[in-house]
Parts: structure tokens; C-alpha cells; sequence
């Protein structure tokens, strides 16, 4: 993982992308070209809508996504010096996560 997209047409590979419906468009519609560009893991908002079991990536379907993004995109702070690992700042704390597994609540 090397950071968090929005958009599907500036994703860069390897970066995580965040699909929500927005003003104008859906970003959960992009999500096949995301793939294409090499997302490789897709947190997306869950109301309204269903996972296609044929995109193959780790994801996570989250309630009220876009009021995590902004926050989720603070706190994704570096990468450590193992591949995959990065530090989320948390409050007053750092915690490492395994880019294999996202953040999950506090304490988990």
C-alpha cells in the first residue's frame, strides 16, 4: 500500500482506493477501473450496495465512508521499513497495521 485515491483516474498502482458516492458521480461505479490501475485494496461505502465477488482485492465495505475519508487520510501517517506496514496515528498514540489488514476499531 503507498497511499489512499479518491479518484480512480489519478490512482497510482498499489495505493488503496476509497469509493463513495459523491455530489456528481458514484465512486463505487469506478471501482473496475481503480482495478485496472491497480488498486490494491478497496474500502467502499456499504449502503445501497454489494461487493462483486469477481474483484479480487482485499476490501471493506464501511458505513458512512465519507465522513471516515478525510480522518483515515490524516492519520495514514508513513510507511515503516517493512514492506506493507505503515504506522495510523491514533489519538495520542501510533499503532502499526499490516497494509494486509486495515485499520480496525481501536484496541483490535
Amino acid at each position: 500500500m503507498t497511499g489512499l485515491a479518491v479518484d480512480s483516474r489519478t490512482l497510482a498502482a498499489g495505493e488503496v482506493f476509497l469509493a463513495y458516492p459523491g455530489a456528481r458521480h458514484d465512486g463505487r461505479d469506478f471501482i473496475p477501473s481503480a482495478l485496472e490501475r491497480g488498486a490494491t485494496a478497496v474500502l467502499w461505502e456499504s449502503e445501497g450496495f454489494e461487493w462483486n465477488s469477481a474483484w479480487r482485492v482485499p476490501n471493506i465495505g464501511v458505513q458512512n465512508l465519507r465522513n471516515f475519508a478525510g480522518p483515515l487520510g490524516q492519520d495514514l501517517v508513513q510507511p515503516l521499513d517493512r514492506p506493507g506496514v505503515w504506522r495510523v496515528r491514533r489519538s495520542n498514540r501510533s499503532d502499526r497495521h499490516s497494509g494486509h489488514g486495515l485499520p480496525g476499531p481501536a484496541g483490535k
